[in-house]
C-alpha cells in the first residue's frame, strides 16, 4: 500500500495531520498502560532523576516501590541517591522516608498522603493509576 503523500510531507516537516496513522501511537501513550517498568526506565536518566525534577523523580520512586522493585535495583539506587541530594524538598523527604521504612521492615501503606506525589508528568499519572489499583 502506497504511503499517503500528504502524510509523507507532514512527516518530513515534523508535523502531523491529526489523522490517526495505522500502527502509530503517540510517544506519551507508550508504556503507561503497557509496561510501567518501561515507562519508568525511559523517564529516569543516568543521574537517577527525571529531567532534574524532584516531584517527577519522587513519583517515579514511589511507583518503583509500588511495583515491588528490589531496593538494590541499579535504577532504584540511582534515583534514591539523587533524591537524597535533594532531601530538603518535602516530596523527596517523604519518599526517602518511605524507603527507609521499607528497609526497616515497615509495610508499605499507600494512602491519601501519597497524592501530592502524583501532581506532575507521566510518572504522576502512573502513580495515580497504581494507587487506584492498590485501593
Amino acid at each position: 500500500m502506497a504511503r499517503n503523500p500528504l502524510h509523507a510531507l507532514l512527516s518530513a516537516l515534523g508535523l502531523s495531520s491529526g489523522v490517526k496513522l495505522r500502527g502509530k501511537r503517540p510517544p506519551a501513550a507508550v508504556g503507561a498502560t503497557d509496561d510501567p517498568h518501561r515507562l519508568l526506565g525511559a523517564s529516569l536518566g543516568p543521574d537517577g532523576s527525571v529531567e532534574g525534577d524532584v516531584a517527577r523523580t519522587a513519583a517515579a520512586v514511589a511507583c518503583l516501590l509500588l511495583l515491588q522493585t528490589p531496593l538494590h535495583d541499579p535504577q532504584f539506587v540511582r534515583a534514591r541517591a539523587w533524591l537524597k541530594a535533594h532531601e530538603h524538598d518535602a516530596l523527596a523527604g517523604f519518599v526517602l522516608g518511605l524507603c527507609a521504612g521499607l528497609e526497616s521492615g515497615e509495610p508499605l501503606t499507600p494512602g491519601p498522603t501519597w497524592l501530592p506525589l502524583g501532581v506532575r508528568g507521566p510518572e504522576g499519572r502512573l502513580l495515580h493509576q497504581l494507587l487506584t489499583q492498590a485501593a
